[in-house]
């Protein structure tokens, strides 16, 4: 659980003298009838005054929170984007160290003690995985026997009285150490070494393989992030010792200082808060969120921190503006405030209320697109079953029926699909898996399920080749979706002629534009066709269609960088471009 720590703040708020009492010439003291008619005029003002007051400091006590609340929501978003992306990598890493160490022919190649044959894996190794930088082999008395890339020297350095190889020596299983500065074998940078064990078939402990992961990755991924007010983030590991800084130059030599602060003991023990702490590098007070990390058989914290003096600037600014206002505001301008105070929390109340239903709304529409998801699916497998005579011949008769129940169940499951697709686009939850792809491949997928579809309806589909091949940067599934969509709509809207698929391309974008020669669209329906709740009308069924299939493809080809564009004239057809960055562009 995260410690919460509000700051308080003191408002200045102008003191009360009363007014002295006057007295005539001759009289001996104050006169009571004056002092009376004072009291009386005093207390409305002080009844006026005192509301006021009381709403300042309910205004600022909201302000402080608010943004105290900012700040936790805006560090911890980025140190658990940072320590999810950072877990990944090194997790990735110690599991591609265990499959290769594991491989028979690795095996193999360290019972022949043959170097060529490792050197060209951990090669492959450095190559493909920029994280690390270098990789090497133990034999099973830890001396370094084959590594990749080579240092002069290096080979037959005894490495048994390291702490990896203590380690998987005596337990077998994969290591992930803290940050170390590496200075005898190969270049001096701060590195995270990873090691696993290479046994043989029947077990015995065959040596070590070791990854240096350098910590100038995890470096890049701070430097890339953004943290408002002069933030930033860094990692420690779980010895204290900094692992990764913005600012601080490791390759010089480690830093160990953040080991005695406070909250940070804390998180390397397991608990995640949210503290303001004195920076030892930069001697600033800061206010910071510190999460625990779990990176191997250790505890590491990544820290999310700001000064405490820009990060509670506003509030200052709101506590001055707050003064000044209390102390000038009249009876009137008291009522006007309370007034526009209760319409704004009513407002902020109905704007929240609002996104929570529509978020339960969106989570309600993701779960039951889910659920429909399974019983629809099985329904198709049955009844394809069915028809392809699993279960025995069936009638004529009974294979129409069939035949009619597979058609509504293929409609229903694209019916949900879509729902599903829009849900996941609210939720931000679509992911876009980009490699180089032959646009040729991705026409072929668009129109794999509907060349029988056309020939029944008797007119052509066919496909333009480009003169020369084209590879585009894009997730072929959801570029492929993207056009069966308008491929689907040409051929519920053409009666005659046919379809065409042309494949073209200039210097920086590949094309598929889909030509039909069906009845096209009238312009008031253009100008809505991509939008988000659809087209309803005579342009669409919608006891088959949400008319969302459009909305979906734009948002699929603009997530991979391209876009989806329409031109049509009634009677004489449509043509939709779908344009996609062109690979290595």
């Amino acid at each position: 659980m995260v410690e919460r720590i509000i700051v308080w703040y003191n408002i200045l708020m102008p003191e009360e003298t009363s007014p002295s009492g006057q007295t005539r010439s001759g009289s001996l003291g104050e006169n009571p009838t004056q002092s009376r008619r004072t009291l009386l005029w005093s207390l409305p003002f002080a009844a006026a005054f005192l509301p006021i007051v009381l709403l300042s400091v309910y205004a600022y006590q909201v302000a402080a929170n608010s943004v105290h609340e900012l700040i936790e929501a805006e560090h911890a978003t980025a140190v658990a984007n940072l320590a999810e992306r950072m877990t990944k990598d090194i997790n990735e890493s110690v599991s591609l160290a265990h499959a290769i160490a594991s491989v028979p022919m690795t095996v193999k190649a360290v019972e022949e003690h043959n170097s060529y044959t490792l050197s060209a894996r951990l090669k492959a190794v450095v190559v493909a995985y920029p994280s690390i930088d270098h990789a090497y082999v133990t034999d099973s008395a830890g001396k370094l026997w084959t590594e990749f890339p080579s240092a002069s020297g290096s080979y037959g350095t005894p490495l048994a009285d390291k702490d990896w190889y203590q380690f998987v020596r005596e337990h077998g299983k994969p290591y992930v150490g803290g940050v170390t500065l590496r200075t005898d074998i190969f270049s001096q940078k701060p590195i995270v070494e990873i090691a696993v064990p290479i046994r043989s078939g029947t077990g015995v402990f065959l040596g070590g393989m070791v990854f240096e992961y350098h910590a100038d990755q995890i470096a890049k991924w701070l430097q890339n992030a953004k943290i408002a007010h002069g933030g930033h983030l860094y990692v420690v590991d779980h010895r204290g010792m900094l692992v990764a800084h913005p600012t601080y130059a490791l390759e010089r030599t480690l830093y160990a200082e953040y080991a005695n602060i406070v909250p940070i003991q804390h998180a390397l023990s397991g608990t995640a808060l949210t503290q303001e702490y004195l920076d030892p590098l930069s001697s600033q007070k800061m206010i910071a969120t510190f999460l625990p990390v779990a990176i191997g058989r250790n505890t590491w914290a990544v820290v999310a921190a700001q000064p405490a003096e820009l990060a509670y600037g506003e509030l200052r600014t709101v506590r001055r503006n707050i003064t000044l206002a209390g102390a000038s505001l009249s009876f009137v301008t008291l009522l006007l405030i309370i007034a526009l105070a209760r319409t704004s929390a009513k407002n902020i109340r109905l704007n929240r209320d609002l996104e929570s239903k529509n978020t339960t709304l969106r989570d309600i529409t993701s779960f039951v697109s889910h659920q429909l998801r399974a019983p629809v699916t099985a329904m198709r497998w049955t009844l394809e079953s069915l028809l392809d005579g699993d279960s025995g011949e069936l009638s004529e008769a009974v294979k129409r029926e069939v035949q009619s129940l597979y058609k509504v169940v293929i409609q229903n499951g694209a019916l949900i699909n879509d729902i599903l697709n829009v849900s996941r686009l609210d939720r931000g939850v679509i992911e876009v898996k980009l490699n180089p792809v032959a646009l040729a491949d991705i026409a072929e997928r668009a129109v794999r399920d509907y060349r029988t579809p056309a020939e029944k309806a008797g007119f052509k589909l066919e496909i333009i080749q480009s003169a020369q091949p084209v590879s585009v940067l894009a997730d072929g599934d959801k570029l492929a979706e993207a056009v069966s969509n308008a491929v689907s709509n040409s051929i519920k809207h053409t009666q005659s002629g046919g379809i065409t698929l042309k494949l073209r391309s200039d210097e920086h974008f590949g094309y598929i534009d889909v030509t039909d020669t069906g009845e096209g669209m009238p312009p008031e329906i253009l100008a809505h066709l991509f939008d988000r709740t659809g087209i309803k009308g005579s342009n669409t069924d919608s006891s088959q269609s949400t008319g969302l299939g459009l909305f979906i493809a734009r948002q699929f080809t603009r997530l991979m960088g391209g876009d989806v564009t329409v031109s049509a004239e009634v009677g004489k057809g449509s043509t939709f471009t779908y344009s996609v960055p062109l690979a290595g562009k």
